[in-house]
């Protein structure tokens, strides 16, 4: 029987992959016909993008969504950009296709943009770059105030360095912006009283 289970997933994968290189052709075609109205064409574009987002190949996908900036698909473009950049860990990426959603749509990708802020703090901190660190926890919290990730993420940098009183200052905000973290930090706060 798991023979038999792994052949019907490998068999189901290829027929996946064939749909998506069926439908890469496709589109490719449609979105490269003379006669089809501009409309149509964008469409075709949209959806050969997405067909090469579904193979995974993101790079690909990158370019068609960016050349859809300025068109009536650029707000679902942006959207689809975003997902590659999370998933390649693009943050500054991200931040920038954020805010031009947000400009299109006018609504607030405030928390998603101070947690992207956070990643790249946590990437400077990984190499002990403690003031590329902060400044970008700054900027998660000029963003977004009640990111209570910052702070927790600003007392671990001062902890790390042996000033105590600092990171209990910014563990101590960490209440007034969301409670239900107290208990992530209840043991660090411990260690540095």
């Amino acid at each position: 029987a798991g023979m038999n289970l792994a052949t019907y997933a490998s068999k189901n994968l290829f027929r996946r992959r064939g749909e998506v290189e069926r439908a890469i052709r496709m589109h490719q075609n449609l979105a490269e016909r003379e006669d089809l109205a501009q409309e149509q064409k964008l469409q075709a574009l949209l959806e050969l993008a997405q067909d090469y987002l579904k193979a995974g190949l993101l790079d690909r996908a990158e370019e068609l969504f960016l050349k859809l900036d300025g068109t009536q698909h650029a707000e679902a473009a942006l959207r689809f950009l975003l997902e590659i950049y999370e998933q390649e860990k693009d943050w500054k990426k991200a931040i920038e296709t954020s805010r031009k959603m947000d400009s299109a749509s006018g609504q607030s990708s405030a928390k998603a943009i101070a947690n992207f802020y956070c990643e790249l703090a946590v990437a400077e901190m990984t190499h002990s770059r403690w003031d590329a660190a902060r400044d970008y926890l700054r900027e998660a919290l000029n963003v977004n105030r009640k990111c209570a990730r910052a702070n927790i993420l600003l007392g671990d940098i001062e902890l790390s360095r042996q000033k105590n009183e600092e990171a209990i200052e910014a563990w101590k905000r960490v209440e007034g912006q969301n409670p239900a973290y107290l208990s992530l930090i209840a043991d660090k706060l411990l260690l540095a009283y």
